[in-house]
């Protein structure tokens, strides 16, 4: 059943879904309005945005897709119950896909060899298919064996 999703309607392959899918939930909006009128000094914006830049370690990337691998399989058993997609609907998290900053993806396809850095922003949330990335953790784990 690897490489499947099962769905209230059938079962859908992955690789018919996009591998990327920009993420906008609806309180961004409020977000946004709130960032702009409680602006910080340019000195914490300065720093916020050098720490969104640095790349992951090896290591730090391992364990990052190691959790989000973990919580995207525990999307996928609770997907085949009712209770369980109502509770994936509410908490956000997909069978089949990953929930990323600009950042986070970018480093993740960089794994691959894809270079995504002029098409992402930092600040946005992607969704990134679970079999990317778990060949992106393949990858890594025959780099920097544990």
């Amino acid at each position: 059943m690897a490489g499947q999703v099962l769905r209230s309607e059938g079962v859908t392959e992955l690789s018919d879904l996009p591998v990327i899918k920009t993420h906008w939930p609806w309180y961004r909006l409020f977000q946004n309005r709130r960032y702009r009128r409680f602006a910080m000094s340019q000195t914490a914006l300065r720093f916020e945005r050098d720490l969104t830049e640095v790349p992951f370690h090896v290591d730090e990337m391992q364990r990052f897709l190691t959790v989000r691998l973990s919580i995207v399989a525990a999307a996928q058993r609770r997907q085949s119950r009712v209770l369980g997609r109502l509770y994936n609907r509410l908490s956000g998290e997909s069978a089949a896909y990953l929930r990323l900053s600009g950042r986070e993806l970018r480093d993740v396809l960089a794994v691959i060899g894809a270079d995504m850095a002029d098409i992402t922003e930092g600040d946005a949330v992607y969704d990134l298919r679970a079999d990317v990335a778990r060949e992106a953790l393949e990858i890594l784990d025959t780099v920097n064996p544990v």
